[in-house]
């Protein structure tokens, strides 16, 4: 009975020297785990600071577009008023039996430029840097020079953002608004 009690606490002894191994093994194992856990934590942290990086550079870019395309609309509805008020001026000349003013208008019929619009008391018109003026200016004086028509000077402010939103290919970050180059401005 001794030699068997002796022999089942050597059984025993090696159970408990094994589950002891097998422990550690599992508590090796989880602080591995653990670990790796730890560093795709830190991996999905950064991933999460970049995400919202960029999407704080698409809100300005966004921001930027709506703006451009906000200005576009108030220069037209300008343009259209302008217009208007031309042709208001046109019918009244017409009705008093005076002759026609054609002065504003190119051989084809469109409108050269608009008259300007008058202003409140106070309100000044706005001021840009002399050389971006400059740059419209020669740019708008190219245009007219080689196809006989008058761009808006909007037109330049929304090529300048676009130019803005993607260096290399304004024409597709034109497009990314909606808008599409046609007739001889797509080159």
């Amino acid at each position: 009975a001794v030699a068997d009690a002796e022999a089942r606490l050597v059984e025993l002894g090696k159970q408990i020297k094994h589950l002891h191994e097998s422990s550690e093994a599992q508590k090796s194992k989880l602080l591995e785990d653990i670990a790796a856990a730890e560093e795709e934590a830190r991996e999905l942290e950064e991933r999460t600071d970049q995400s919202v990086h960029e999407r704080k550079g698409y809100e300005q870019r966004f921001e930027a577009a709506v703006e451009v395309i906000n200005s576009v609309v108030e220069h037209g509805l300008k343009k259209a008023e302008d217009l208007d008020h031309c042709l208001d001026d046109e019918l009244m000349r017409m009705q008093e039996g005076g002759p026609p003013d054609y002065s504003h208008m190119t051989r084809d019929g469109l409108s050269l430029r608009a008259p300007h619009t008058e202003r409140a008391p106070g309100e000044s018109k706005p001021k840009a840097s002399k050389r971006a003026a400059g740059e419209n200016e020669e740019a708008m004086s190219r245009i007219r020079d080689k196809f006989l028509i008058e761009v808006p000077g909007s037109f330049f402010l929304l090529w300048e953002a676009c130019r803005k939103l993607n260096a290399s290919n304004p024409c597709a970050a034109l497009e990314g608004i909606g808008l599409k180059l046609v007739g001889p401005f797509q080159d």
